[in-house]
């Protein structure tokens, strides 16, 4: 949605106030509440929720009872890119569309423990997932970055569309504060994140956009935690894995949600939950994450997974291939389960 129609969403907003009182409750969107605002939002649109999870076991059911379809052979981390010119044109058919993104770059590398960088470890086990993922005809999956960077796709959209990006990132921000103290959007207040730089969060309010564009399905941010105050050569005193969801309220919200659950029941069969405090809950629904669509910015269901403390043993050491392995099993497993059942 570019800028200049904001002033069209606006005028909407006004005209549906106007009537809000009256307006039915069984017409309100599940995402909203149901409040007087909350019909002007149905009106707008703009929370109105955006995956249709129903129908995407049925893309994912058909998928696999197709033969020969997109990917089914593919095995290496460079064949992924060249499905991004593909995927419009499959939008409301074919296998579940899912991009998997590597947290950091080789510029801002995220956390660090010794001679480890939390991007080289991203890239690792998002590759590791992307093969799994590849091997089942239900998804088409996009490796967003690899050891090179960006694949050739998404960096020529993240460098051409900086004023597109710039003008998504203020209406969506002026629609969402304005909305949002009506709407009891929950907060992670509890849980400290670093303040990204600003080539950082343009390039994820940038992934944004283009998994809208693009419509995908699912965007799944492959991460490795850590906490302040920790002395960069040594280890913490924290473990374990934790998943991260946007706001309930958020177009994105419940779809995210429930991937959440399958992805924290199957991780929770090879790793510990987090011992962080903070992250006591296992899975936090967050307004503030960019990566899941911060200011209601993502379309597609999506999840940030801190799979584990850089400094873990397992993640760490010598043992870190078996890790992995067993990691990229266990999320390829949430996301089948999230397709086969009900709940």
């Amino acid at each position: 949605m570019r800028f200049d129609v904001f002033v069209v969403w606006g005028l909407l907003l006004v005209l549906a106030a106007a009537w809000a009182s009256q307006t039915p409750s069984d017409m309100l969107p599940e995402a909203v509440p149901v409040t007087p605002v909350a019909h002007a939002l149905q009106e707008s649109g703009y929370f109105r929720e955006t995956v249709d999870t129903e129908a995407l076991q049925v893309r994912y059911r058909q998928a696999r009872q197709e033969s020969g379809f997109l990917f089914t052979e593919a095995r290496e981390v460079g064949q992924f890119a060249s499905v991004i010119g593909v995927v419009r044109a499959e939008a409301a058919q074919g296998p579940v569309r899912v991009l998997v993104v590597p947290g950091h770059d080789d510029i801002y590398v995220g956390a660090q423990y010794k001679m480890l960088r939390e991007v080289d470890l991203t890239r690792e086990l998002a590759a590791r997932i992307a093969n799994e993922l590849a091997a089942d005809e239900g998804f088409t999956v996009v490796l967003a970055a690899t050891d090179e960077g960006f694949v050739p796709a998404l960096e020529t959209f993240l460098d051409a569309e900086e004023e597109v990006i710039e003008a998504f990132i203020e209406e969506h921000k002026l629609l969402t504060t304005v909305l949002e103290p009506v709407l009891d959007i929950t907060s992670d207040k509890n849980v400290e994140h670093n303040d990204a730089a600003a080539p950082v969060v343009r390039t994820l309010y940038g992934i944004n956009l283009f998994a809208n564009e693009q419509q995908f399905d699912i965007v799944l941010h492959v991460h490795f935690n850590d906490y302040p105050g920790r002395p960069a050569k040594k280890p913490g005193k924290y473990e374990g894995f934790a998943v991260y969801t946007p706001s309930l309220q958020y177009s994105n919200g419940r779809a995210s949600l429930r991937l959440a659950r399958h992805l924290h029941q199957a991780l929770a069969t090879v790793q510990t939950p987090s011992t962080l405090p903070a992250e006591g809950a296992g899975i936090i629904e967050s307004k503030e994450l960019i990566a899941t669509g911060a200011f209601n910015t993502l379309q597609p269901a999506a999840v940030l997974v801190e799979y584990g403390f850089i400094y873990e043993p397992e993640i760490a050491g010598k043992s870190r291939s078996q890790t992995f392995a067993a990691m990229a099993e266990q999320t390829v497993r949430a996301l089948q389960t999230f397709l086969t059942t009900k709940e």
